[in-house]
Order: structure tokens, then C-alpha cells, then sequence
């Protein structure tokens, strides 16, 4: 393999809590990121480039820090989920020239440490996941813009600390993964939401 290119390009940004890859093409590049960041805004930037390429951010804010951005790309649309630390979860819609909300709702009652698409069949695009420092692990319909979001699970009994990360498992459908500042990792069955199919504690040294 050939070694690693270090490119000294440097963006001068806000604290950075989170970022993530752009899928496809954005503004005429395919390798743009997303970032979200401590003044409260998600902002996009060319990894390769010494900075943006495409004039987009959310608002900055005052009242919130942005804690994680997921990005995902279903049925031609570019959309993105971000967590925020007033515990609210907006959604967004992408353009090449613009960035629209199509919801904003109140979430968690502390620090909404994670939000993330399902991108299973049948839900891709339809539910979000999230998690918060209130110990609570939630999936909710996010199908119609035109009302806010529906909550279709809830969890707040099995983490005993804040859930700070939610994955999807790509070779087993139906199956998610939650990581808590418990130092627990679980397993969920979306089919049988009662309790984890599988708990394994970790010395993580946090969440």
C-alpha cells in the first residue's frame, strides 16, 4: 500500500464534536465532510482543499452545541440528522445551494448525545435513532415533514448512564448496537424491543 499523504491544510472552526463523510458528490466534490460544531452549527467542508467548497452551515446558536451529524443519501435526496446539547434532534435536507429544516423536536431532557438514520429496508429515510444523557435509547417516525416526529420506541429502564452512540448492524438486519457511558455495549433486535439480545461490559474508559 502506498504510505499516507499528510496534507497540511488547516480550516480555523469552533470546537469539533463530531464529522462525518458526505456520501456522493456535493458541490462538485466527493470529499466533502460534515462537521457539527460547538457554536452550534453543522457546516461542510472539502477534505482535500484548503477549506469550503459550497457556502453551507446551519445557524450558529447561542443556546446549543451540535454533539453529532449523520448523513445519509436515500432516493436522490441528501439529508442529515444532528444532535444537539439542549437534548432537541433536527433534521435537514441538503441542496447544492441551500440547507432546509424540515423538523426540529425537543428529544431528551438533557444532552442529546446521538441521533443517527436506520438504514435498514423498509426504514431508510423514515426512522432516526437517538440517545441522551438522560439514559434514554429512542427510535421515531420522521416520514412526515409536515408534523413532528412520532416516537415508534422508547427505552429509559436497561442504560444505566447516558446512551452516547447507536449503530445499525449492516450484516445482521434488524439488529442495533448501543454504546452507554455505563461502559456496557448492547445488542437490540428491532422486532423485540423488550429488553437486549446481548449486553458485554467494557472497561472503555468512558462512554
Amino acid at each position: 500500500d502506498p504510505p499516507l499523504e499528510e496534507r497540511n491544510r488547516r480550516i480555523n472552526l469552533p470546537g469539533i464534536f463530531d464529522l462525518q463523510w458526505v456520501p456522493g458528490s456535493l458541490g462538485g466534490s466527493c470529499t466533502m465532510v460534515a462537521i457539527a460544531l460547538a457554536d452550534g452549527s453543522v457546516q461542510f467542508a472539502d477534505a482535500l482543499t484548503d477549506g469550503k467548497v459550497v457556502d453551507l452551515s446551519t445557524p450558529p446558536c447561542e443556546e446549543y452545541m451540535a454533539l453529532t451529524v449523520d448523513m445519509l443519501r436515500h432516493q436522490d435526496e441528501l439529508m442529515f440528522t444532528s444532535s444537539y446539547s439542549d437534548g432537541s434532534i433536527q433534521i435537514y435536507q441538503v441542496a447544492p445551494d441551500r440547507i432546509e429544516r424540515i423538523h426540529t423536536w425537543h428529544a431528551h431532557t438533557l444532552e442529546a448525545w446521538v441521533s443517527t438514520w436506520s438504514r435498514s429496508r423498509g426504514t431508510i429515510g423514515s426512522i432516526v435513532y437517538s440517545g441522551g444523557d438522560d439514559a434514554l435509547f429512542q427510535a421515531w417516525d420522521v416520514r412526515d415533514a409536515s408534523q413532528e416526529p412520532s416516537r415508534r420506541f422508547l427505552d429509559r429502564k436497561t442504560h444505566q448512564a447516558g446512551v452516547c452512540w447507536i449503530t445499525e448492524i449492516e450484516t445482521h438486519p434488524h439488529m442495533v448496537l448501543t454504546g452507554s457511558y455505563d461502559q456496557n455495549i448492547r445488542i437490540w433486535d428491532w422486532r423485540n424491543t423488550s429488553r437486549p439480545i446481548c449486553t458485554s461490559q467494557h472497561d472503555t474508559g468512558g462512554g
